[in-house]
Protein backbone atom coordinates (compact mmCIF):
# COMPACT_ATOMS: atom_id res chain seq x y z
CA UNK A 1 0.00 0.00 0.00
CA UNK A 2 1.51 3.39 -0.81
CA UNK A 3 1.67 5.63 2.25
CA UNK A 4 1.55 9.23 2.11
CA UNK A 5 4.44 11.22 2.28
CA UNK A 6 3.83 12.36 5.84
CA UNK A 7 4.04 8.54 7.30
CA UNK A 8 7.74 7.92 5.42
CA UNK A 9 10.15 6.50 7.56
CA UNK A 10 13.57 8.76 7.62
CA UNK A 11 16.12 7.29 6.02
CA UNK A 12 18.57 10.28 6.57
CA UNK A 13 18.98 13.54 4.48
CA UNK A 14 18.24 13.54 0.76
CA UNK A 15 19.41 15.97 -1.47
CA UNK A 16 17.17 18.50 -2.70
CA UNK A 17 16.80 16.86 -6.27
CA UNK A 18 16.05 13.84 -7.37
CA UNK A 19 19.26 10.70 -8.09
CA UNK A 20 21.26 11.80 -11.18
CA UNK A 21 19.32 10.81 -14.77
CA UNK A 22 20.95 7.34 -15.10
CA UNK A 23 18.92 5.81 -12.09
CA UNK A 24 15.51 5.18 -12.39
CA UNK A 25 12.46 4.31 -10.35
CA UNK A 26 9.80 1.58 -10.74
CA UNK A 27 6.26 2.45 -10.83
CA UNK A 28 4.03 1.14 -8.07
CA UNK A 29 0.94 -0.79 -9.67
CA UNK A 30 -1.24 -0.03 -6.36
CA UNK A 31 0.76 -2.13 -3.52
CA UNK A 32 4.18 -3.69 -5.37
CA UNK A 33 6.43 -1.43 -3.19
CA UNK A 34 7.28 -5.16 -1.84
CA UNK A 35 8.36 -6.52 -5.40
CA UNK A 36 9.85 -2.67 -6.48
CA UNK A 37 12.30 -2.74 -3.83
CA UNK A 38 13.34 -6.13 -4.83
CA UNK A 39 13.74 -5.71 -8.19
CA UNK A 40 16.10 -2.89 -7.54
CA UNK A 41 18.18 -4.43 -5.94
CA UNK A 42 18.65 -7.83 -8.50
CA UNK A 43 19.54 -4.72 -10.78
CA UNK A 44 21.99 -2.41 -8.92
CA UNK A 45 23.37 -6.28 -8.70
CA UNK A 46 25.70 -5.92 -11.17
CA UNK A 47 27.09 -9.19 -11.97
CA UNK A 48 23.56 -10.84 -11.58
CA UNK A 49 22.32 -7.65 -14.49
CA UNK A 50 24.63 -8.83 -16.54
CA UNK A 51 24.25 -12.28 -16.63
CA UNK A 52 20.31 -11.76 -17.32
CA UNK A 53 21.55 -9.75 -20.03
CA UNK A 54 23.70 -12.20 -21.56
CA UNK A 55 21.14 -14.92 -21.42
CA UNK A 56 18.85 -16.74 -23.98
CA UNK A 57 16.97 -18.61 -21.43
CA UNK A 58 13.53 -20.46 -22.10
CA UNK A 59 10.24 -18.83 -21.85
CA UNK A 60 9.73 -21.04 -18.40
CA UNK A 61 12.15 -18.60 -17.24
CA UNK A 62 11.21 -15.37 -15.69
CA UNK A 63 15.09 -13.99 -17.45
CA UNK A 64 13.34 -12.61 -20.68
CA UNK A 65 11.09 -10.76 -18.56
CA UNK A 66 14.13 -9.68 -15.99
CA UNK A 67 15.73 -8.63 -19.07
CA UNK A 68 13.41 -6.47 -20.73
CA UNK A 69 12.50 -4.94 -17.39
CA UNK A 70 16.49 -3.98 -17.17
CA UNK A 71 16.66 -2.19 -20.50
CA UNK A 72 13.85 -0.36 -19.47
CA UNK A 73 15.46 0.72 -16.25
CA UNK A 74 18.17 1.74 -17.97
CA UNK A 75 16.47 4.74 -20.03
CA UNK A 76 13.28 5.48 -18.16
CA UNK A 77 11.46 5.03 -15.03
CA UNK A 78 9.90 1.58 -15.84
CA UNK A 79 6.61 -0.66 -15.49
CA UNK A 80 6.62 -4.09 -13.64
CA UNK A 81 3.72 -6.04 -15.75
CA UNK A 82 5.63 -8.51 -17.42
CA UNK A 83 7.24 -9.24 -14.18
CA UNK A 84 3.62 -9.58 -11.71
CA UNK A 85 2.08 -11.65 -14.46
CA UNK A 86 5.15 -13.96 -15.04
CA UNK A 87 4.67 -14.26 -11.47
CA UNK A 88 1.09 -14.71 -11.65
CA UNK A 89 0.57 -11.55 -9.04
CA UNK A 90 -2.96 -10.91 -9.78
CA UNK A 91 -3.96 -9.37 -6.40
CA UNK A 92 -1.66 -5.85 -7.12
CA UNK A 93 -3.29 -3.78 -4.15
CA UNK A 94 -2.23 -6.27 -1.89
CA UNK A 95 0.92 -5.68 0.24
CA UNK A 96 3.12 -8.91 0.29
CA UNK A 97 6.51 -9.98 1.71
CA UNK A 98 9.67 -9.02 -0.13
CA UNK A 99 11.73 -12.03 1.07
CA UNK A 100 9.22 -14.35 -0.48
CA UNK A 101 9.29 -12.90 -3.42
CA UNK A 102 12.68 -12.31 -3.74
CA UNK A 103 13.47 -16.01 -3.22
CA UNK A 104 10.88 -16.98 -5.99
CA UNK A 105 12.56 -14.64 -8.64
CA UNK A 106 15.85 -16.49 -7.74
CA UNK A 107 13.89 -20.12 -7.96
CA UNK A 108 12.23 -18.88 -11.70
CA UNK A 109 15.42 -17.45 -12.77
CA UNK A 110 17.90 -19.14 -14.64
CA UNK A 111 21.22 -21.21 -13.56
CA UNK A 112 24.01 -18.30 -14.30
CA UNK A 113 22.29 -15.52 -12.93
CA UNK A 114 20.58 -17.39 -9.93
CA UNK A 115 23.96 -18.87 -8.33
CA UNK A 116 25.71 -15.09 -7.45
CA UNK A 117 23.25 -15.35 -4.82
CA UNK A 118 23.09 -19.31 -4.04
CA UNK A 119 25.04 -20.56 -1.05
CA UNK A 120 25.36 -24.19 0.57
CA UNK A 121 24.50 -25.11 4.04
CA UNK A 122 25.63 -28.17 5.42
CA UNK A 123 22.69 -29.39 8.56
CA UNK A 124 25.46 -31.99 10.80
CA UNK A 125 24.41 -34.74 13.47
CA UNK A 126 27.01 -36.28 15.01
CA UNK A 127 27.09 -39.10 17.37
CA UNK A 128 28.90 -38.06 19.83
CA UNK A 129 29.72 -42.21 21.00
CA UNK A 130 30.70 -43.44 17.72
CA UNK A 131 31.63 -40.28 16.06
CA UNK A 132 29.51 -40.98 12.40
CA UNK A 133 27.84 -37.35 11.55
CA UNK A 134 25.12 -37.44 8.95
CA UNK A 135 25.43 -34.75 6.81
CA UNK A 136 22.42 -33.44 4.68
CA UNK A 137 23.67 -30.67 1.95
CA UNK A 138 20.98 -27.82 1.34
CA UNK A 139 21.37 -24.52 -0.92
CA UNK A 140 20.31 -21.06 0.37
CA UNK A 141 19.21 -17.88 -0.90
CA UNK A 142 19.47 -15.99 2.21
CA UNK A 143 20.38 -16.19 6.20
CA UNK A 144 17.06 -16.27 8.42
CA UNK A 145 18.29 -14.77 11.61
CA UNK A 146 15.95 -14.40 14.44
CA UNK A 147 15.28 -11.34 15.89
CA UNK A 148 14.62 -12.60 19.93
CA UNK A 149 12.49 -10.20 22.29
CA UNK A 150 11.04 -7.05 20.61
CA UNK A 151 12.82 -5.66 22.90
CA UNK A 152 15.13 -2.13 23.59
CA UNK A 153 18.69 -3.33 24.13
CA UNK A 154 19.91 -3.72 20.38
CA UNK A 155 20.48 -6.47 18.67
CA UNK A 156 23.85 -7.46 16.81
CA UNK A 157 23.56 -8.94 12.91
CA UNK A 158 26.81 -10.34 13.78
CA UNK A 159 25.43 -12.25 16.92
CA UNK A 160 22.88 -13.59 15.20
CA UNK A 161 25.01 -15.20 12.81
CA UNK A 162 26.76 -17.29 15.28
CA UNK A 163 23.59 -17.93 16.65
CA UNK A 164 22.53 -19.22 13.39
CA UNK A 165 25.71 -21.41 13.23
CA UNK A 166 25.71 -22.36 16.67
CA UNK A 167 26.52 -26.16 17.76
CA UNK A 168 24.04 -27.72 19.95
CA UNK A 169 24.44 -30.80 22.19
CA UNK A 170 21.61 -32.90 23.01
CA UNK A 171 22.19 -35.29 26.62
CA UNK A 172 20.19 -37.49 28.57
CA UNK A 173 15.94 -37.48 27.59
CA UNK A 174 17.20 -35.24 24.17
CA UNK A 175 19.45 -37.47 23.39
CA UNK A 176 18.98 -39.01 19.31
CA UNK A 177 18.83 -42.15 17.77
CA UNK A 178 21.60 -43.38 15.94
CA UNK A 179 21.35 -45.84 13.43
CA UNK A 180 25.01 -46.90 13.66
CA UNK A 181 24.80 -47.50 17.72
CA UNK A 182 21.10 -48.91 17.43
CA UNK A 183 20.68 -46.36 20.03
CA UNK A 184 19.97 -43.32 22.06
CA UNK A 185 22.92 -41.09 22.38
CA UNK A 186 24.68 -37.79 23.26
CA UNK A 187 25.19 -35.63 19.54
CA UNK A 188 26.13 -32.80 18.30
CA UNK A 189 23.82 -30.78 15.61
CA UNK A 190 24.30 -27.32 13.66
CA UNK A 191 24.85 -25.60 10.46
CA UNK A 192 28.34 -25.42 8.44
CA UNK A 193 28.35 -22.64 5.64
CA UNK A 194 30.31 -25.00 2.90
CA UNK A 195 29.71 -22.45 0.26
CA UNK A 196 29.92 -18.85 1.05
CA UNK A 197 27.56 -17.28 -1.83
CA UNK A 198 29.20 -14.00 -4.27
CA UNK A 199 25.95 -12.30 -2.34
CA UNK A 200 25.30 -12.99 0.83
CA UNK A 201 21.65 -11.98 2.12
CA UNK A 202 20.56 -11.73 5.54
CA UNK A 203 16.84 -12.15 6.81
CA UNK A 204 16.11 -10.18 9.80
CA UNK A 205 13.29 -11.97 11.10
CA UNK A 206 10.80 -9.35 11.94
CA UNK A 207 7.43 -10.74 10.87
CA UNK A 208 5.92 -13.45 13.08
CA UNK A 209 2.36 -15.12 12.90
CA UNK A 210 0.57 -15.32 16.36
CA UNK A 211 -0.85 -18.27 16.15
CA UNK A 212 -3.74 -17.23 19.54
CA UNK A 213 -5.18 -14.29 17.14
CA UNK A 214 -4.53 -15.75 13.78
CA UNK A 215 -2.78 -12.84 12.67
CA UNK A 216 0.89 -11.32 11.86
CA UNK A 217 3.04 -9.10 13.96
CA UNK A 218 6.18 -7.20 13.18
CA UNK A 219 9.38 -7.08 15.68
CA UNK A 220 10.74 -3.20 15.29
CA UNK A 221 13.60 -4.36 17.62
CA UNK A 222 16.61 -2.08 17.01
CA UNK A 223 19.54 -3.37 15.24
CA UNK A 224 23.35 -2.84 14.20
CA UNK A 225 24.19 -3.34 10.85
CA UNK A 226 27.96 -3.84 10.05
CA UNK A 227 29.43 -2.28 7.14
CA UNK A 228 31.81 -5.26 6.51
CA UNK A 229 31.58 -8.29 7.65
CA UNK A 230 35.06 -10.56 8.15
CA UNK A 231 35.98 -14.44 8.24
CA UNK A 232 36.53 -16.16 6.40
CA UNK A 233 35.47 -13.79 3.51
CA UNK A 234 35.10 -10.05 3.01
CA UNK A 235 31.80 -9.00 2.48
CA UNK A 236 30.81 -5.55 1.71
CA UNK A 237 27.45 -4.22 2.54
CA UNK A 238 25.75 -3.09 -0.99
CA UNK A 239 22.03 -2.69 0.00
CA UNK A 240 19.45 -2.68 2.20
CA UNK A 241 15.56 -2.83 2.19
CA UNK A 242 13.41 -1.53 4.36
CA UNK A 243 9.98 -2.41 5.30
CA UNK A 244 8.00 0.07 7.71
CA UNK A 245 4.24 -0.08 9.05
CA UNK A 246 2.94 -3.42 9.48
CA UNK A 247 3.36 -6.58 7.36
CA UNK A 248 0.03 -5.87 5.08
CA UNK A 249 -0.07 -2.24 5.61
CA UNK A 250 3.47 -0.80 5.46
CA UNK A 251 6.13 0.10 3.02
CA UNK A 252 9.02 -1.18 1.33
CA UNK A 253 12.48 0.51 -0.42
CA UNK A 254 15.48 0.12 -0.82
CA UNK A 255 18.58 1.75 -0.25
CA UNK A 256 21.42 0.91 -2.49
CA UNK A 257 25.18 1.48 -3.05
CA UNK A 258 26.29 2.10 -6.72
CA UNK A 259 29.12 1.99 -8.77
CA UNK A 260 29.92 5.58 -8.22
CA UNK A 261 30.17 4.54 -4.44
CA UNK A 262 26.81 6.84 -3.54
CA UNK A 263 23.60 5.58 -1.98
CA UNK A 264 20.52 6.13 -3.09
CA UNK A 265 16.80 5.52 -1.96
CA UNK A 266 15.22 3.83 -4.58
CA UNK A 267 11.24 4.55 -3.31
CA UNK A 268 9.33 3.22 -5.67
CA UNK A 269 8.80 5.62 -8.96
CA UNK A 270 11.25 8.37 -6.73
CA UNK A 271 14.43 7.82 -6.61
CA UNK A 272 16.90 10.32 -4.09
CA UNK A 273 20.56 10.52 -3.33
CA UNK A 274 21.11 9.84 0.46
CA UNK A 275 23.70 12.27 1.68
CA UNK A 276 25.05 10.41 4.35
CA UNK A 277 27.19 7.73 3.33
CA UNK A 278 26.73 4.22 5.04
CA UNK A 279 30.49 3.37 5.29
CA UNK A 280 30.94 5.90 7.57
CA UNK A 281 30.13 3.36 10.39
CA UNK A 282 27.44 0.87 11.35
CA UNK A 283 23.80 1.48 10.88
CA UNK A 284 21.09 1.52 13.22
CA UNK A 285 17.65 0.26 12.17
CA UNK A 286 14.62 -0.55 13.61
CA UNK A 287 13.42 -1.11 9.62
CA UNK A 288 16.28 -2.87 8.22
CA UNK A 289 14.51 -5.99 6.52
CA UNK A 290 16.73 -7.82 4.05
CA UNK A 291 20.94 -6.99 3.90
CA UNK A 292 22.86 -7.68 1.29
CA UNK A 293 26.65 -8.23 1.35
CA UNK A 294 28.81 -8.09 -1.72
CA UNK A 295 31.99 -10.60 -1.33
CA UNK A 296 35.22 -8.40 -2.08
CA UNK A 297 37.76 -10.45 -4.17
CA UNK A 298 41.60 -8.35 -5.26
CA UNK A 299 39.37 -7.90 -9.03
CA UNK A 300 36.22 -7.49 -6.75
CA UNK A 301 34.82 -9.66 -8.99
CA UNK A 302 32.71 -12.81 -8.56
CA UNK A 303 34.92 -15.59 -7.63
CA UNK A 304 33.12 -18.88 -6.60
CA UNK A 305 30.54 -20.65 -8.37
CA UNK A 306 27.99 -23.24 -7.01
CA UNK A 307 26.12 -26.15 -9.32
CA UNK A 308 24.36 -29.05 -8.21
CA UNK A 309 27.09 -31.38 -8.93
CA UNK A 310 29.03 -29.69 -6.53
CA UNK A 311 26.25 -30.27 -3.85
CA UNK A 312 26.94 -33.66 -3.24
CA UNK A 313 30.65 -33.40 -2.25
CA UNK A 314 30.05 -30.96 0.02
CA UNK A 315 29.57 -32.61 3.03
CA UNK A 316 32.71 -33.78 3.65
CA UNK A 317 34.28 -30.37 2.42
CA UNK A 318 35.89 -27.94 5.08
CA UNK A 319 32.97 -25.90 6.40
CA UNK A 320 33.73 -21.77 5.93
CA UNK A 321 32.24 -20.07 8.74
CA UNK A 322 30.61 -16.54 8.93
CA UNK A 323 31.39 -13.67 11.01
CA UNK A 324 31.13 -13.87 14.21
CA UNK A 325 30.88 -11.21 17.84
CA UNK A 326 34.81 -12.00 18.43
CA UNK A 327 35.47 -9.93 15.38
CA UNK A 328 34.37 -6.33 15.50
CA UNK A 329 32.85 -3.68 13.71
CA UNK A 330 35.71 -1.96 13.10
CA UNK A 331 39.27 -1.57 13.91
CA UNK A 332 39.08 1.19 16.33
CA UNK A 333 37.89 0.65 20.10
CA UNK A 334 34.11 0.70 21.22
CA UNK A 335 33.50 4.04 22.01
CA UNK A 336 34.92 5.29 18.93
CA UNK A 337 32.81 3.01 16.59
CA UNK A 338 29.94 4.37 18.81
CA UNK A 339 30.74 7.89 17.44
CA UNK A 340 30.16 6.68 13.77
CA UNK A 341 26.58 4.86 13.89
CA UNK A 342 24.45 6.09 11.20
CA UNK A 343 20.98 6.10 12.73
CA UNK A 344 17.61 4.62 10.36
CA UNK A 345 14.46 5.20 11.72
Amino acid sequence: MRRSDRNKPNYGDFSPSDADRKHHGLLNQGGTCYLNSVLQVLFMTKDFRDAVKRGTSEMTFIDPELKALFQDLEKYPAYTYRITKKLGIEMVHEQRDAAEFFERILEMTDSEAKQIFRGLLAHFVCCDKCGKESVQDQQFWYLPLSLGNNSAEVYRVEDGIEEFLRTLTFTEENQIYCDNCNAKTNCTEGNKVTYPPDVLTLLLKRFHFNLDTKSSTKNNRKVLIPFTLNNPESYQLYAVVEHSGELRNGHYVSIIQTDEDRWFCFNDEKVSRVQQQFKDGPIMSSTAYLLFYRKETSENQSSMKVDDSEVKATGQGTSKRLPTKNHPLTEEDGESAKSRIVTLV
